[in-house]
């Protein structure tokens, strides 16, 4: 499981970084970043599951 949480971890790292550069480039309302900012969203509430397994 640790392994599991640690790959999702990285991941979450991954799409935060792509969420604020898309921020950055285009703005917070624009719609590549909302589906990033559901994407990590998704992430987070994944890792919190498998962390509370």
């Amino acid at each position: 499981m640790c392994e599991l949480l640690c790959e999702i971890d990285l991941a979450i790292r991954e799409k935060r970084r792509q969420l604020n550069e898309c921020v950055d480039k285009y703005g917070i309302s624009d719609p590549r970043c909302l589906k990033d900012s559901v994407e990590l969203d998704h992430l987070i509430n994944q890792f919190n599951r498998v962390k509370h397994l």
